[in-house]
């Protein structure tokens, strides 16, 4: 039958001969929920592209289960951003960790990477972890946080720190643009239980941000002004029309954008020329 059809996950094939064969092969992240069964199914068949349907001539699906890491670690804002951070923003980092064994283990540690330059490492603060300014990596170990010295089945917890965004980002080149900040995290211990000798019990988990872009907008109006030739008296009177230049300008400091307008509405009492003249 036909079904309808998200052409954003859409690979047009083309002709296939008799026995012909094509592979496709799809790369990607699951994500942090424990105990998922994701499952993947694809189909084949003609799609028309008018009606966004796919008339199916044949389909299979699969299913996996995702398995909780043996020691667990997420890292999380304290404010919900979806993601996306500002110049000179604060931010609050969470380390929520858990050992999902099911026996206990000792001199558990967290460590966490601050990985961008986009981030002011002088406003670092936290009254658990040691910072060690030559990896840039925050560490939390049993000295300073004792819940970590023994951590039973099923028991967990959580360690925060706080940290700034730059207040402003060195652009030196083109390339300098679309700035983001990772904080990259770790959970383990340097002896493992009894029974789990040559298995990963460690937990990892990254925090990806965006930084958000700044734009700066300025209006400033001429009389006097080389773009266009402007007519009237000076000062100008009533009754009597004047001409201004009236200049916009727009920096972008650090990312890309697309589809940027500028909307200005006019007084009654002035008159649209109809001049413009772009210098972008």
């Amino acid at each position: 039958g036909e079904r309808t059809f998200d052409a954003d996950f859409l690979w047009r094939i083309g002709d296939l001969a008799p026995s012909e064969e094509r592979v496709i092969v799809v790369h990607g992240v699951i994500g942090q929920e424990e105990n998922l069964t994701p499952t993947f199914r694809a189909q084949v068949g003609v799609y028309d592209a008018e009606h966004a349907s796919l008339k199916v001539f044949a389909e299979t699906s699969e299913s996996i289960t995702v398995s909780a890491p043996f020691l667990f670690v997420n890292a999380e804002l304290q404010d919900d951003n979806d993601g996306v951070v500002a110049l000179g923003e604060g931010l609050e980092v969470i380390l929520f960790w858990r050992n999902n064994m099911n026996t206990s283990i000792s001199n558990v540690f967290l460590e966490t990477e601050l990985r961008s330059e986009a981030l002011d490492l002088t406003t670092l603060f936290s009254l658990d972890g040691t910072f060690d300014g030559a990896t840039h990596t925050l560490r939390f170990s049993p000295g300073r946080v004792p819940e970590l010295a023994l951590v039973h089945p099923g028991q967990e917890g959580s360690v925060k720190f706080s940290i700034k965004v730059q207040k402003s980002l060195e652009v030196k080149t083109s390339q300098d643009k679309n700035f983001s900040i990772a904080f990259i995290s770790r959970i383990g211990a340097p002896e493992v239980p009894q029974g789990f000798q040559g298995v990963d019990i460690e937990g990892r988990n990254e925090l990806a941000l965006k930084v958000a872009t700044r734009l700066e907008f300025s209006q400033k109006g001429y009389y006097f002004d080389n773009r266009f030739q402007n007519q009237g008296v000076l000062p100008p009177k009533l009754g009597e029309e004047t001409e201004y230049t009236v200049v916009w300008s727009l920096v972008n400091v650090s990312n890309d954008l697309e589809n940027v307008s500028v909307r200005a509405t006019l007084p009654s009492y002035v008159k649209w020329k109809d001049n413009v003249k772009s210098l972008g």
